[in-house]
C-alpha cells in the first residue's frame, strides 16, 4: 500500500528537472478556460486603452497659448485701434451705401409711376387740343401737381445718385488705408509667428512630459511584472497591460514628437526588440530550457521521431511501416493492440546514435529515454540535455 501511494503521489507531483528549485508544472486547462482567459486578456487590453485615452485627453485639455492674446499683448495698440476703427468706419459707410442705393431705387420707382401719369394727361391734353376743348380745372391742377413732383422726386434721385457716389469714394479711400494699416500689421505680426510657434511647440513638449510621466513608469512596472511572470499563469495580464500601455505611448510619441524624433525611436525600439527575440530564440536552441527540451521531446515520441534528428522510431510494429505526419494516424490504426506490446526493448536511433528507449531503474520494463516519468510505475529523472554537436 506504501509503494502504491508513493506512486500515486509521484503521479500528481510536478515534473523534476535537474534542479529541483524550479519544477516544471503543465497547468494548460480545458480548452474553453483557455480561450476564456485570452479573450478576457484581450478585453483587459482594450479597456486600458480606452482608459488611458480619457486620461490623455484630459491632458490635453490643458489651455495653451494663444495667438490672440500674444498679439494684443506685442502689437502696437495704435495700429490695432487704428484697423479697428478703419473697419467700424467700412462697415458704416457700407450699410450707408445700401441704405442710400435702396431709397434711390424706390424714388426710381416712383419717378417712373408720376411719369406715366404725366403722360396719360398729356395725352388727353392733346386729344382735348384736337376736339377744339379745354381741359377741367381738376385735370389742368393734376397735370401740373404730377409734373412737379415728377420733377422734385427726379431731383432727389440725382441727389441721392450723388450721395452714393460719395460714399463709395469714401469707401475706396477707407479700404485704401485699411490695406496700409494691415500691411503694417503684418509686418508686425512676422517676428510674433516665430514666437507663437515656439510657444506651441513648448506646450507639445510638456503635454507630452505629462503623458509619459504616467505612461513610462507604468510600463516600467508592467515589464518587471511581466518579467517575474513568465512561465506562470498570469502572464497573459501582463501581456495585456504591456500591449495596451506601449500602444498608448507610441501614439503620445506619435502626435507630440517631431516626426523625425518619432522615426529614430519607432524604428530603434523596433530593432532593439527584434534583436532581442532573435537572441532569444537562438540562446533556446543552444541553450535550452527544460520546458523546451519537454515540448521538443514530447512532440516528437508523439510523432515517432527522433527528438534528436527526427529520424522515423522504428521500433515494435512500426518497425516495416512507413508514415508522414499526415499519414501517422492512418498507420497507427492499422496496428493492433496485440501488436503494440510486440518488441517493446531499448531502442537507440540508428542516425544519430541517441538512446531513445530504456529499462527503467525501478521496475525493469521499457521506458522512452527522453522523457521525464516512466509510463509504467511513474518513476521519474532529470530531462537529458540536447547532445553537443
Amino acid at each position: 500500500m506504501k509503494k502504491e501511494s508513493s506512486a500515486a503521489s509521484k503521479l500528481r507531483s510536478p515534473v523534476e528537472t535537474s534542479d529541483s528549485s524550479s519544477p516544471i508544472t503543465l497547468r494548460r486547462g480545458p480548452t474553453s478556460h483557455r480561450f476564456l482567459v485570452w479573450f478576457f486578456a484581450a478585453l483587459v487590453a482594450v479597456l486600458a486603452f480606452w482608459l488611458l485615452g480619457y486620461l490623455n485627453r484630459d491632458i490635453d485639455d490643458l489651455e495653451g497659448p494663444n495667438y490672440d492674446t500674444l498679439v494684443t499683448q506685442k502689437l502696437p495698440s495704435a495700429l490695432i485701434d487704428q484697423s479697428e476703427s478703419l473697419a467700424k468706419q467700412i462697415d458704416d459707410t457700407r450699410v450707408r451705401i445700401e441704405s442710400l442705393t435702396k431709397q434711390r431705387e424706390l424714388l426710381q420707382q416712383s419717378v417712373s409711376n408720376s411719369q406715366q401719369t404725366i403722360n396719360q394727361l398729356l395725352d388727353l391734353q392733346k386729344l382735348s387740343i384736337e376736339n377744339e376743348a379745354a381741359l377741367s380745372d381738376d385735370q389742368e391742377e393734376a397735370l401740373s401737381s404730377n409734373l412737379q413732383a415728377f420733377l422734385d422726386r427726379q431731383a432727389e434721385s440725382q441727389r441721392l445718385g450723388t450721395e452714393v457716389e460719395g460714399q463709395s469714394q469714401a469707401l475706396r479711400l477707407l479700404l485704401n488705408e485699411k490695406r496700409v494699416v494691415e500691411e503694417q500689421l503684418q509686418t508686425a505680426r512676422l517676428p510674433l509667428i516665430d514666437v507663437y510657434q515656439g510657444a506651441v511647440s513648448d506646450h507639445e513638449w510638456k503635454l507630452a512630459g505629462y503623458k509619459l510621466l504616467i505612461l513610462l513608469p507604468l510600463l516600467t512596472l508592467i515589464a518587471f511584472a511581466w518579467w517575474k511572470s513568465v512561465g506562470t499563469p498570469f502572464a497573459a495580464l501582463m501581456y495585456a497591460f504591456a500591449a495596451s500601455v506601449g500602444g498608448r505611448a507610441i501614439l503620445v510619441m506619435h502626435q507630440h514628437f517631431p516626426s523625425i524624433i518619432f522615426r529614430y525611436l519607432l524604428f530603434g525600439t523596433a530593432l532593439f526588440v527584434a534583436t532581442w527575440i532573435l537572441f532569444r530564440l537562438l540562446k533556446s536552441i543552444t541553450e535550452p530550457s527544460q520546458k523546451w527540451l519537454l515540448k521538443q521531446y514530447r512532440d516528437a515520441y508523439a510523432m515517432f521521431q527522433c527528438p534528436i534528428c527526427e529520424f522515423p522510431i522504428r521500433r515494435g510494429p512500426m518497425r516495416f511501416t512507413s508514415w508522414t505526419q499526415k499519414t501517422l494516424r492512418k498507420s497507427l490504426s492499422l496496428v493492433s493492440a496485440a501488436d503494440s506490446t510486440e518488441g517493446d526493448e531499448a531502442y537507440t536511433c540508428p542516425c544519430c546514435g541517441t538512446q531513445l528507449f530504456e529499462s527503467c531503474s525501478v521496475c525493469n520494463k521499457t521506458r522512452a529515454s527522453l522523457l521525464p516519468a516512466c509510463d509504467k510505475c511513474g518513476d521519474k529523472k532529470a530531462i537529458a540535455a540536447l547532445p553537443v554537436t
